[in-house]
């Protein structure tokens, strides 16, 4: 964009100031652009210990909408792209309207299942990033799938414009010609198929056992595989069965795909979920098998680390991800900074809070790296003098509160409402100067706003969000708990006869509103 960038100019950025600093993008997926300002590639780090996780049999990443899930996807999906060797695609299933699709195959009588579909995008997108291989450009069999896929793009790339060509045609047909050759090649066998055309789920099994053989033929079994479902959220109401339904059967499939299919076999190819932990909760409630997938194969991002908190803040992996983000604008800026600690030359030291701003700060987000991006978002604009001081740390967290709430309310339409999300904030509202707040004043305001949803269930919802905590005033001083801050292997769980507070950001959105 070199027109944009002949119209600025110097005494736009002065030196000294956050005028030209920028710490990232909320969405992971900003950062892979080629004109970003600041490059995921550069800036990312494994702070959770992620990927040996996923060198394992764990294929679920699981946490709250800003927590890192996409940027790891998106990290993946960089390194693979620069490697000759890893092969990498996303598999965004609001592209496919799989209840539509199930309803036409009832309609034509035939025996679609989401199962089969989930099975049919997972072979056919493995089969297009074995295809991409440049050293299989010229081996029959791999040109003869590349012409497969291509005869049969409509069901291949399952997207809207198709969906409604399948809705007229009542048809699940694929060519099957240059495939039936494939397999015959392999095999020494025929596929069993006479006609041309097959329904795609009747070609699942022998298309499984052609994917099976080419991960591990030689010619392939040095690369890897990855297969990325992301944007599982959208759409996602737990008031419809068939969205619950739907997360079920993906996370089946692929359980299904990296034990029994790569695992067993030792092929290098890995189905990865990535899924927020709201939905996790609401998913595991509605079927048996669920609970342990989840507790045999999820990755939870975790932020809070309690010890280094306390002990040295300095080790702890978000401080880490942001002074990594710091460091480069300052080096960007030739400004002079503390290589060991970038913050603390990008803050005054003239207020303190447990003797840092950082844990200042911190304590008006959950803990997630969204929440620090979105809190320097507004460094550029208002062009703070660097060190920044209070006031600045106090401009950048008004701003801040209104871009999370949104966040929030966004969380919350997976299970509520719109008029009940407005509901839940009046009665926040109304309530404020009460606090601390028994289940019963909650409850009974919520009730009396009208409140359509079960408001028992609402206290436990925002209790799971970290919008409310428990307090506990039966030590001195009294003990605060919230779900964002529990450690990885002890749950914070509700306590109804605990009385309950209000997330430090939730209080800032609402003095707001006072005034």
């Amino acid at each position: 964009m070199n027109f944009f960038k002949k119209l600025s100019t110097e005494e736009l950025y002065p030196k000294g100031t956050t005028r030209s600093f920028f710490i990232g993008t909320p969405e992971a997926e900003g950062e892979t652009s080629y004109n970003s300002k600041i490059k995921l590639g550069e800036i990312f780090g494994d702070y959770l210990n992620v990927f040996p996780e996923l060198s394992s049999e764990k294929f679920i990443v699981t946490g709250r909408k800003g927590a890192g899930k996409s940027a790891i996807a998106e990290f993946i999906f960089y390194s693979a792209g620069n490697e000759a060797n890893s092969f990498c695609d996303f598999i965004k299933t609001h592209d496919l309207d799989c209840n539509r699709l199930v309803q036409v195959g009832k309609e034509a009588g035939l025996p679609i299942e989401e199962k089969l579909l989930f099975e049919w995008l997972i072979l056919t997108k493995l089969i297009k990033l074995l295809t991409e291989d440049q050293s299989v450009q010229n081996i029959k069999e791999f040109k003869d799938l590349q012409i497969f896929l291509q005869r049969n793009t409509g069901m291949v790339d399952i997207k809207d414009f198709e969906i409604s060509e399948i809705a007229k045609t009542k048809s699940f047909e694929v060519n099957i010609e240059y495939f039936k050759r494939v397999f015959s090649s392999i095999f020494k066998k025929d596929v069993g198929i006479k006609e041309h055309k097959a329904p795609f789920y009747k070609i699942l099994s022998p298309l499984k056992e052609v994917v099976k053989r080419l991960l591990i033929e030689n010619v392939t079994a040095g690369n890897e595989y990855f297969l990325i479902f992301d944007d599982l959220d959208i759409g996602f109401k737990e008031s419809d069965q068939s969205s619950i339904q739907s997360l079920t059967n993906v996370i089946r499939v692929a359980k299904d795909y990296n034990i029994d299919l790569f695992g067993k076999n030792g092929l290098k190819a890995k189905v990865i979920i990535l899924l927020r932990d709201d939905l996790k909760r609401i998913i595991v409630k509605h079927a048996a098998d669920t609970a342990k997938i989840f507790s045999s194969y999820e990755i939870p991002l975790v932020w809070y680390e309690q010890e280094n908190f306390k002990n040295n803040e300095n080790l702890v992996g978000l401080k880490k991800l942001i002074n990594k983000r710091i460091e480069i604008n300052f080096k960007k800026e030739n400004l002079g900074f503390s290589a060991s600690d970038p913050w603390s030359s990008l803050f005054k030291d003239d207020y303190q809070y447990n003797g840092s701003s950082f844990k200042y700060l911190i304590d008006f987000t959950f803990f997630r790296p969204r929440d620090l991006i979105l809190l320097f978002k507004p460094l550029p604009t208002n062009s703070f003098t660097i060190p920044l001081s209070f006031a600045n740390s106090k401009t950048l967290l008004n701003a801040y509160v209104e871009d999370l709430i949104l966040e929030i309310k966004n969380e919350l339409s997976a299970s509520f409402n719109d008029m009940d999300i407005s509901r839940i904030f009046a009665c926040l509202k109304n309530l404020k100067q009460k606090q601390p707040l028994t289940k019963s004043e909650i409850k009974n305001e919520l009730q009396s706003l009208g409140m359509e949803y079960d408001p028992e269930l609402a206290i436990l919802l925002l209790f799971d969000y970290s919008i409310i905590g428990n307090f506990d005033n039966s030590d001195t001083p009294p003990k605060i708990y919230f779900k964002h801050r529990e450690r990885k292997n002890e749950p914070c769980v509700i306590n109804f006869d605990m009385k309950f507070i209000y997330h430090k950001a939730l209080e800032l959105y609402l003095d707001k509103r006072a005034k």
